[in-house]
């Protein structure tokens, strides 16, 4: 039998992949690069709605790698980024219809709900797993000029 479609979706995902383990084992490295959780929300709404499967499990396995080398819990991201795109993000796209202001803030939302998280976390915990807050809002900066060129 005769596969009617090519590989691409595939080969794509897993150049995501690559590419997240690659940046991340840089940018844990050095407190300057970002950890690319504003991108990776807008990847996953994005993969979740064009129903490209292989990239969103790339995507996933990128998450996962994200928590496990800045520290956080596994699941974090995940549960953050599920509540976001089912809760948070339909009521703002319509008020944004905008596709370059809806992706900037996907990603300082991104980053609000994981300090919020974060936060919660350490009080319940008593762990210190917050960043600093002047590092985050960096971050967002940072992100929402990737995000623009998505």
């Amino acid at each position: 039998m005769r596969r009617s479609g090519s590989y691409k979706q595939t080969l794509l995902g897993v150049a995501l992949f690559i590419g997240l383990y690659a940046y991340e084992s840089l940018a844990s490295m050095t407190i300057w690069l970002p950890p690319l959780i504003g991108v990776c929300l807008g990847l996953f709404m994005k993969f979740d709605k064009e129903d490209r499967f292989y990239s969103f499990m790339a995507l996933l396995f990128g998450v996962a790698l994200i928590e496990s080398e800045n520290n956080l819990p596994m699941g974090m991201l995940l549960g953050l980024f599920v509540f976001l795109a089912l809760l948070v993000v339909p009521s703002i796209q319509t008020f944004l219809n905008t596709p370059k202001f809806a992706k900037a803030s996907y990603v300082a939302l991104a980053y609000l709900g994981l300090y919020i998280v974060a936060m919660i976390l350490d009080i319940a915990t008593g762990s210190s797993i917050t960043p600093p807050f002047f590092i985050m809002l960096y971050y967002v900066a940072i992100e929402i000029v990737i995000v623009m060129f998505l």
